[in-house]
């Protein structure tokens, strides 16, 4: 309850703010119940030239009552659009996001065109502004199928605000897809024809394509150039995701607390994606070992009958160590894409391992250090610490020396390796998950610091203002909505 009291003064301040910098916005749907209740997200749309404007008021808000960015996820990175998570200093327990979105579009094409988006706003009971019932209803419908499914819980709602004000539905929609287009369209959602729309989104999302480059081809190809640089430099320099490594002697508990990360609900709310490897990353040539296997080579460290392993002759720990550490190095292009996706990657026995394996015993330690601050570093290590005793008890993979042995080890590498952290896993694994939760969300409080600064300098991009033409769209292709 104190969450929600805390997240209903943020946003009251915040549209507050909003209206008396006369910011051009309007939240797009789920506002019936705002701003005593939010949910887990707002969306709005800013007009482009604000959208700087409103991100200086959201931070000043947010440092006014307690709260800290905690990750963005930007979708066009050049307007600061995008996801802002956010996270109050007295309910950690709790994140909000607020989505600000400048366009709404598909690939770089607007389906909702921002140069009508302004005319239908409306001013709420409450004083926000919001979308008229038409504009809200077309939002629910392709903010959902462009994606390939409209939601089944926005389905009434589209049909209520269609019922009260079609107009301004048509108008919306008329200049990237035309009157004709628009009123198919209107048609199927009346009728609840869902198959219909979502079976036919190919084909508006080509008309779109077709009438932004014949009536807006220049300022349509600046927003293609705009996107795509957008997305790569996303992909390049990740404002989001974060990249978990556990370490631990054989019976520490790492796989299960590393499936456990996964599947954590808290984490779920500031990851939309979670990725889970064991010791190797999924890259395609990663099968060559097996291929190598399968003429008879062998690779594997001899198992004795007590399940102790002999380690590898010194030449092949070391090739095998080399190839190994080639695979990881290749590991920022994939990790930088799961990262950029919002993701959370957890790693179960990651190169740091093979220090700490039996296997690679006889191979030079100083070499497989360098290697080991060659590949790609986490943003947290996790050293799940216990001492020997307790971990054969729990788990007798390994002889009480051996868990000594990998112990020494996980700690010469805890000391030497940076964003490393120790956690006693004599603790039950729910407590275990809420302190790597702590170290993750500390970490990323950190490094969203900067993301938080005055913008009062910053250049804004305005959008062309592009007089409407008329066009006749011809025939489309579209399949009639079922009678």
């Amino acid at each position: 309850m104190a969450f929600k009291m805390k997240q209903s003064q943020f946003v009251k301040e915040f549209f507050q703010r909003l209206n008396q910098s006369d910011v051009v916005y309007c939240v797009l749907k789920n506002f019936t119940q705002l701003p005593e209740q939010s949910g887990r997200d707002v969306d709005l749309w800013i007009e482009e030239r604000d959208i700087n404007k409103c991100r200086q008021i959201m931070f000043e808000v947010a440092q006014d009552l307690g709260w800290d960015l905690l990750a963005t996820s930007l979708r066009l990175r050049f307007i600061n659009a995008g996801e802002y998570y956010f996270i109050n200093n007295e309910s950690t327990n709790q994140v909000w996001v607020l989505d600000l979105s400048a366009y709404l579009h598909w690939k770089g094409i607007s389906y909702l065109d921002h140069r009508v988006l302004s005319k239908h706003i409306q001013t709420h009971p409450r004083g926000f502004k919001i979308a008229s019932p038409g504009l809200e209803a077309a939002s629910l419908i392709f903010r959902g199928a462009m994606a390939g499914v409209i939601k089944d819980r926005d389905k009434p709602r589209i049909t209520e605000c269609l019922e009260s004000d079609p107009h301004s539905f048509l108008d919306v929609l008329q200049e990237p897809f035309s009157h004709q287009v628009a009123e198919l369209i209107l048609a199927a959602a009346r009728d609840g024809n869902w198959d219909f729309l979502e079976h036919n989104m190919k084909i508006f999302q080509k008309t779109i394509f077709k009438r932004a480059l014949l009536r807006h081809p220049f300022f349509q190809i600046k927003q293609w150039l705009r996107y795509y640089t957008a997305i790569w430099r996303n992909r390049l320099s990740p404002t989001h995701g974060f990249f978990i490594t556990l370490l631990g002697p054989d019976g520490a508990g790492k796989t299960t607390i590393a499936k456990l990360l996964v599947e954590s609900d808290a984490l779920k709310n500031i990851f939309p994606r979670q990725k889970y490897f064991y010791r190797r990353f999924e890259v395609p040539w990663k099968n060559l070992i097996h291929q190598i296997k399968r003429t008879g080579v062998r690779l594997d460290a001899e198992v004795r009958d007590d399940r102790s392993v002999v380690p590898m002759e010194p030449l092949k720990a070391l090739i095998y160590a080399v190839y190994l550490a080639c695979e990881y190095f290749t590991g920022p292009l994939f990790l930088r894409w799961w990262k950029s996706n919002a993701g959370l990657v957890v790693f179960d026995r990651y190169f740091y391992d093979y220090l700490v394996f039996e296997d690679f015993a006889r191979c030079p330690w100083w070499l497989l250090f360098i290697l080991a601050k060659i590949v790609p570093r986490p943003d947290a290590l996790i050293y799940l610490q216990n001492d020997a005793a307790t971990i054969y008890a729990r788990k007798p993979e390994r002889s009480i020396p051996e868990i000594n042995r990998q112990i020494k080890i996980c700690e010469r590498l805890v000391a030497r390796l940076p964003n490393s952290f120790t956690i006693n896993s004599s603790k039950t694994p729910e407590k275990m998950i809420d302190e790597i939760r702590n170290i993750l969300i500390q970490n990323l409080r950190e490094r969203n610091r900067s993301v938080v600064k005055p913008l009062g300098n910053s250049k804004r991009l305005i959008g062309a203002t592009l007089r409407p033409k008329s066009t006749n769209s011809g025939h489309l292709g579209i399949v009639e909505p079922e009678k």
